[in-house]
C-alpha cells in the first residue's frame, strides 16, 4: 500500500497537512481487463465470479472503514496543489 504525506492547498487558499492511503492516482488511460476472448458462457461465468467476489470486497471494505471511523473520509486531491509530497510504500 502506498501512503503519502503532503501539504495541500484549498480552493480559498488556506493549507492542511494530509496523510493518504493512495487508492487511485492521476491517469489518462482506461484500465481494465480485457475480456475479449471469452465466449459467451466464459463470459457470463467471468462476470457473475467476479460481481460476486468485488461487492464482497467492498463489504469488508465498508466494515473496515466503519471499525476505524473512517466511512466518510474518501477524499480527492488535484495534483497541482500538493506540495511537500512524500511517498512511503507498506
Amino acid at each position: 500500500m502506498k501512503l503519502i504525506d503532503f501539504e495541500y492547498q484549498k480552493t480559498d487558499g488556506a493549507t492542511s497537512t494530509r496523510s493518504l492511503a493512495v487508492l487511485r492516482e492521476p491517469c489518462t488511460y482506461y484500465e481494465g481487463i480485457d475480456l475479449g476472448e471469452l465466449n459467451n458462457d466464459e463470459l457470463a461465468d467471468f462476470t457473475v465470479e467476479y460481481t460476486n467476489l468485488y461487492d464482497e470486497f467492498l463489504q469488508q471494505q465498508k466494515l473496515l472503514f466503519e471499525k476505524h471511523d473512517l466511512k466518510h473520509r474518501y477524499r480527492r486531491f488535484i495534483p497541482d496543489r500538493m506540495k511537500m509530497l512524500c511517498e512511503t510504500n507498506v
